[in-house]
């Protein structure tokens, strides 16, 4: 043992005071054996010391841990410092490195949470009660979701906890994205992107508030607006619409494209068959009334 380990455990003797020492209780006289062998390994400088020390650690292990810690319960260093508690906080972080982050970064629970601050991880996430025992200790009836990164708003506050939170897993993995938990609703298979939120709405999947003038650059007016979705793209297609008229509207062409592909200087999205052609103004001819019937360009 080191002589800084040494000098730990000298001043936790100090602060044992002749009360605890003579604690006549399983926990004092365990705590005066360590005591005694930890003294003897300091006096032997040996690590025959140190291997006693630590058969004598497992022996006063309270319990076995979880078995997500399992394979470090024969290594209490792993976990905890002699004679320094407050160390074991650091030792927590240094595994849990998500958590670490969180505080670091002022986001998740840990981070917002009041309850929490700097506490030791131990004083709400006890181990040593078994291989199955829930050291998370999560009230779901109580939780404060709004103090993750993730508030329950809309219909999302309805939504069952397992829903989310898959069994096996660690409530932090949770997804947090719109896609990754809709991906089956997306009846567009994926051709709008992933950024569902920016057309759906948390009070339900069907509350859309899609601007197609501007998402799209094409305001949908007068009977474009009463147009269904797949009238324009086919089969979920979006890439490379058409956005002039005669893209869309050739079948409709009775010209035949001799008057070029302007459909809109004669034609209104009111109606096909709305026209402000002006026969005067396009061809100097002026049409006066009864001229017209019997008329046409062969």
């Amino acid at each position: 043992m080191d002589r800084h380990a040494c000098a730990r455990f000298a001043e936790f003797s100090v602060n044992l005071g002749p009360t605890t020492r003579r604690r006549d209780s399983a926990r004092g006289r365990a705590r005066n054996w360590l005591a005694a062998l930890t003294s003897l390994a300091c006096l032997l400088g040996a690590s025959e010391g140190h291997a006693q020390i630590r058969a004598f650690e497992r022996l006063l292990m309270p319990g076995p841990v979880i078995a997500g810690h399992a394979q470090y319960e024969k290594q209490c260093d792993s976990c905890h410092v002699r004679f320094a508690r407050q160390s074991q906080r650091q030792l927590c972080l240094s595994c849990h490195k998500e958590i670490a982050n969180d505080l670091q970064t002022k986001t998740g629970y840990h981070s917002r949470s009041p309850d929490v601050g700097t506490k030791e991880c131990s004083s709400c996430h006890t181990d040593h009660k078994g291989r199955n025992a829930d050291v998370v200790g999560l009230n779901r009836a109580t939780f404060d979701h709004k103090l993750t990164d993730f508030p329950l708003l809309g219909k999302h506050a309805t939504v069952a906890c397992a829903d989310c939170h898959m069994p096996g897993k660690r409530f932090h993995d949770a997804e947090t994205t719109c896609y990754a938990c809709h991906q089956k609703d997306d009846r567009h298979r994926g051709n709008l992107g992933q950024a569902c939120a920016d057309c759906h709405a948390e009070t339900d999947w069907k509350d859309v508030h899609f601007d197609h003038e501007k998402t799209a650059h094409y305001a949908l007016t007068g009977a474009h607006a009463m147009a269904k979705c797949a009238s324009c793209h086919a089969d979920e297609h979006y890439k490379d619409t058409p956005n002039t008229c005669i893209g869309c509207h050739r079948k409709d062409d009775e010209h035949m494209g001799l008057n070029g592909p302007k459909c809109q200087d004669c034609h209104t999205t009111a109606n096909w068959k709305d026209l402000l052609f002006d026969h005067f103004k396009r061809t100097g001819f002026a049409l006066r009334d009864g001229q017209v019937r019997g008329l046409s360009h062969r």
